[in-house]
């Protein structure tokens, strides 16, 4: 079983970067709830720079899980939501994750997950 990993760099339009992490974040909770095709590790965050955007890391368990979660009411949600926000297409990158490690308290507060997200992004760069 192989899992499958997708990095998105999401462009917003000028100004909407805290609505768009808004709309993010209510995707991770309602895809959570939803229960179907839910990533085993999913970070929503503010790019450290640039102000207009944002990125998204998600890591599937497997294919058909990824699969499922194009399907979902929460993603459904999710896309009507950036309408008007996005500022250009979304760059994505797909990986084949081979180590992952999350700690699940840090998705239970929004608002702690971008903290962590931000002290993450400045270490590595």
């Amino acid at each position: 079983m192989t899992r499958i990993g997708v990095i998105n760099r999401i462009p917003v339009v000028p100004g909407c970067r805290d609505r768009v992490l808004e709309v993010l974040t209510r995707y991770v909770d309602e895809a959570r709830e939803e229960g179907v095709g839910v990533a085993e590790v999913l970070v929503v965050g503010a790019d450290a720079e640039d102000p207009n955007v944002v990125w998204m890391h998600e890591t599937y368990a497997d294919t058909d899980v990824y699969e499922d979660h194009f399907h979902t009411l929460a993603r459904r949600h999710m896309r009507d939501g950036m309408d008007g926000l996005r500022g250009g297409p979304v760059d994505t990158i797909r990986t084949e994750p081979t180590v992952s490690s999350s700690s699940r308290g840090m998705f239970s507060n929004p608002s702690a997950a971008r903290a962590d997200w931000n002290s993450v992004v400045y270490e590595v760069t």
